[in-house]
């Protein structure tokens, strides 16, 4: 956060100086060179006079809650990747992911149980991450929307979830197959703060699966603007247009404010 005073009034430079870099360091500088410390002072009150001065800080700490670890290290590479000045832990850090039922109906809500869960296992103080994603069908009134990593049933796998998907739109026309990916972030603060940043990717799905990349709905969804699906069309343009890709991009903007 950048700090700017109006007034230059040594006095209160001193005491704002004393504070930000500690009475201790402060104390032995001016022991050892009283003018370099009386020099590094007016400088630093000068610089927070004109708003220039930046106060250095530890990234905030986003506890993730999910079950999966590699999704840390992922997000943190986006973090990174993006100048967000974040660290993201993954749940195993405080005793691991609780167990949730995802029944809230929506993807907000879904989402949000995950952060409340995690947030009891956290630190005092700590800020919760959590998301909740799926894909939602025109023709199919929605589904299998929140229920997209369950959609074959509670025990089946993705390539359950995708063959029971193609057999619902077998009947559907083209004009009909259109659907959406969506993806929620949200946030759980330590003062009680709640933040949900949603990210769509309109599309629309194909008669069969088509590409050997990504997973889940992702050989049967076209996104707008191209003509191939997400598992032909590679990671690099995926994390460009995704649905939480743009879902991380409007959190990133808020982090960056931190």
């Amino acid at each position: 956060m950048t700090r700017g005073y109006p007034k230059t009034d040594m006095g209160q430079c001193g005491a704002d100086f004393g504070r930000e870099q500690g009475d201790a360091e402060e104390a032995i500088l001016r022991e050892a060179c009283p003018e370099a410390a009386t020099r590094l002072q007016n400088k630093i009150c000068a610089a927070m006079a004109f708003g220039s001065f930046r106060i250095a800080s530890r990234p905030a700490k986003f506890y993730l809650a999910s079950a999966n670890p590699h999704k840390a290290v992922e997000l943190q590479a986006l973090a990174d990747a993006g100048r967000v000045p974040i660290e993201i832990v993954s749940a195993r850090e405080v005793g691991g992911m609780p167990a949730v039922t995802e029944d809230a109906g929506t993807f907000e809500g879904n989402a949000r149980k995950k952060a409340v869960a995690l947030r009891s296992n956290a630190p005092s103080g700590s800020w919760v991450l959590a998301d909740d994603s799926g894909l939602c069908v025109d023709a199919l009134d929605g589904r299998p929307g929140v229920e997209s990593a369950y959609y074959a049933g509670p025990q089946c796998d993705s390539a359950a979830n995708l063959s029971k998907l193609v057999q619902a739109l077998r009947d559907v026309p083209a004009r009909r197959r259109g659907g959406y990916f969506v993806c929620v972030l949200f946030v759980a603060g330590p003062s009680g703060e709640e933040l949900a940043f949603e990210g769509r990717c309109n599309g629309r799905l194909l008669d069969s699966p088509r590409g050997a990349g990504g997973f889940g709905y992702d050989p049967l969804f076209v996104p707008d603007g191209y003509e191939s699906s997400f598992a032909e069309l590679g990671e690099a343009v995926k994390n460009r247009v995704s649905h939480r890709a743009r879902a991380w991009e409007k959190f990133a903007a808020w982090a960056r404010q931190l």
